[in-house]
């Protein structure tokens, strides 16, 4: 297995890639934006959270996007198949974790040399597991699209009425079935979403506290600090000041 190509990198906006068939396989993380794909003929969206695999030998085309951009793109060369064998989009699986691995990679990738390529490989295979455990994992439909829902809207406002309407369930139902696939109420789900999108912030952009809370979907700094430290345990600035690659 060989790393040919890594790129990591904000952009205003996503150029669009031709349709090919290429020989190597592809791990996408999107950190912040939008992406759009065509594989296979089937359009797929990568939002903000979202992992792609597309394996080798896969048609694939990538579509231009007007609007700023955070990801990062890892070609792999393999001769054996990689199993558990996935392709398409996984969601919520590119959180603050997966970003500072990614940042990992990018200081090994620029040493030229075989111990560093060991260790990109070594971080892709952890990272391609952990995306198709994920992929693994068998939600419900209206499950699938409650997730996709906060996903899509986790900077806003969100009720747990809300969540009922659009799996056409009542609230408790909602509630009872969420907590039974996942193991967390729906509202607690919407919470740790918003933590870790702010967990990715912090890493990703040098803006203020307050204006990360903004972001994402607190109502006030206040309480994002609290449920920042009832979540990670740290408060949210001590969590700023132990980020660091050095």
């Amino acid at each position: 297995m060989e790393i040919l190509r890594f790129h990591f990198a904000h952009r205003e906006y996503v150029p669009e890639l031709t349709e090919m068939v290429p020989i190597v396989s592809d791990l996408t993380f999107c950190f912040d934006g939008e992406m759009h794909y065509i594989i296979n003929g089937e359009e797929l969206t990568l939002r903000s959270g979202d992992a792609l695999f597309i394996p080798k030998g896969t048609k694939r085309r990538r579509l231009y996007t007007n609007m700023p951009n955070y990801y990062a793109s890892i070609n792999i060369l393999h001769d054996e198949p990689l199993v558990p064998s996935i392709c398409g989009v996984v969601r919520g699986c590119a959180d603050h974790e997966v970003l500072y691995l990614i940042k990992l990679m990018e200081r090994s990738i620029k040493t030229v040399s075989l111990l560093s390529q060991d260790k990109c490989v070594g971080i892709f295979t952890y990272l391609y597991s952990a995306v198709s455990e994920m992929a693994c994992d068998i939600d419900t439909h209206e499950i699938r699209v409650i997730k996709q829902y906060i996903a899509d809207n986790i900077r806003d406002r969100i009720t747990l009425e809300e969540l009922a309407k659009v799996a056409h369930f009542t609230p408790q139902y909602l509630c009872s079935t969420f907590k039974k696939q996942t193991g967390i109420t729906p509202m607690q789900y919407v919470l740790k979403q918003r933590i870790e999108l702010a967990k990715r912030m912090i890493i990703t952009y040098p803006i203020p506290l307050y204006e990360i809370a903004q972001r994402c979907g607190f109502n006030d700094y206040c309480s994002f600090s609290h449920f920042f430290k009832k979540h990670e345990g740290i408060s949210v600035s001590e969590y700023r000041r132990s980020i660091g690659l050095s």
